[in-house]
């Protein structure tokens, strides 16, 4: 059933194909601005006046120099605050402040929802990739983005959980999904939409309980669908389902994390990790070597660019990309620097480099050698929206793109390829 919203920002009416979770973020196709359904305010009509043009009088006025007794009878004016009009005030003010309060509450609980899924992947894992299911699903355009992250054997896990919960919801599975890579396997977190019975999901998978100091943990068997294959499962949480694939040592160094975050993946993130986990889809990279060898080596020879962004892309150990969808597709990137100081240094750098001429930038051969389709007119878009700046140690870039331009950058300034084998 169609649904409408109003955007806080400019009125724009949006019609959606069924009714938005409180939860949800939006974001409004005109303006690009963000709000949640609560946020939703149809434009105000003007009031038209009830009240009768005044009938003109002819009396005169009274002079201003009237007689004593005409003062006396006048009316008096009363200078102070109503005490009405004052409780009034007093009200308003409370309530804006509760409204405000509740807006952080919500904007907090949003940031904790992937925070908590991180915690369930133990620090040494290298790469983290993250997705909102749920938003891409909405945006049909973005299919090939949702695909990225809902890979098949991905796909398959969740419609066989969704099953197997016996939840009405069909896409109860389909909402926030993260994939930690560490070098004993991977582990996926998956967040539902509704409450699961732990017991009827590890009966109805077959699986086999195994001792997780009272937490429900079930082997799976290897005839299970996708990621749950031979995968040890387990329920931290009524909404919570964080599938591992490897050994028993990554089943106790997850859980171990899930316990005590200090020993998680969260324990050691920065800045430039903090700023990725804001994006629909995310990913976060930890490693030195791997950083130095898709970001800095490939620009080590290029004479533009040979500065201290290379420098710190060398020996940083940190970076952070994702994207926004919408209306408009948004970009974004971060590296944590040694010190904000040089965090600060490298975006006036980036500034001041050919990428802060927006489309009119000349590159060099090498640095479209390290970056294939660097060279054409999606790229320019890209570029010609850019900005740079900087958060505490992490330099970051961000930038936006619309219609098919946006879904072509996709495969041109490619996340998912963050951690990957050098290019």
């Amino acid at each position: 059933m169609p649904f409408d919203l109003y955007c806080p920002e400019c009125q724009t009416r949006l019609r959606l194909d069924e009714q938005p979770d409180d939860d949800d973020v939006i974001e409004c196709p005109k303006c690009a601005s963000t709000f949640t359904p609560d946020e939703s305010e149809p434009p105000k009509k003007p009031k038209r006046s009830s009240r009768k043009p005044a009938a003109r009088s002819n009396k005169k006025k009274p002079s201003a120099s009237g007689s004593g007794k005409e003062k006396a009878n006048a009316p008096k004016v009363r200078t102070g605050i109503n005490p009405f009009l004052l409780l009034g005030i007093v009200v308003g003010a409370l309530a804006a402040y509760i409204a405000a309060a509740s807006a952080t509450i919500t904007a907090l609980s949003k940031a904790g929802r992937v925070t908590d899924m991180m915690a369930y992947v133990p620090k040494d894992a290298t790469v983290v990739r993250g997705a909102n299911l749920k938003i891409l699903s909405r945006y049909p355009g973005y299919k090939s983005e949702y695909d990225r992250y809902a890979t098949a054997p991905v796909a398959a896990g969740l419609t066989a959980l969704q099953t197997a919960s016996e939840l009405e919801d069909k896409d109860a599975f389909i909402d926030y999904v993260l994939t930690g890579t560490t070098k004993d396997g991977t582990i996926h977190a998956i967040r539902c939409r509704d409450d699961i019975d732990a017991e009827l999901l590890g009966q109805k998978l077959n699986g086999v309980s195994v001792n997780a100091d009272g937490i429900p943990c079930f082997r799976l068997p290897a005839t299970a669908a996708g990621i749950l294959a031979g995968a040890v499962m387990y329920i931290p949480t009524k909404r919570h389902v964080v599938v591992v694939r490897g050994g028993a040592g990554l089943l106790r160094s997850s859980l171990g994390s899930y316990k005590d975050e200090s020993t998680s993946f969260l324990a050691d993130l920065t800045d430039a990790g903090a700023m990725a986990m804001s994006g629909h889809t995310w990913v976060i990279l930890l490693g030195q070597a791997q950083i130095a060898a898709n970001y800095a080596t490939p620009l080590a020879e290029d004479k533009q660019l040979k500065n201290q962004y290379v420098k710190e892309a060398a020996k940083a150990k940190e970076l952070g990309a994702w994207n926004s969808f919408g209306g408009r597709v948004r970009f974004g990137a971060a590296l944590a620097c040694s010190s904000s100081d040089a965090a600060s240094s490298v975006a006036r750098s980036l500034r001041e480099s050919e990428f802060g001429k927006g489309d009119d930038a000349e590159f060099t051969r090498e640095f479209k050698n390290a970056f294939p389709g660097s060279w054409n007119k999606e790229f320019r878009a890209f570029l010609s929206d850019i900005s740079f700046g900087s958060s505490g140690d992490a330099v970051y870039y961000k930038t936006s793109a619309g219609g098919e331009t946006g879904i072509k950058l996709l495969t041109i300034v490619d996340i998912t390829v963050v951690g990957s084998a050098p290019r």
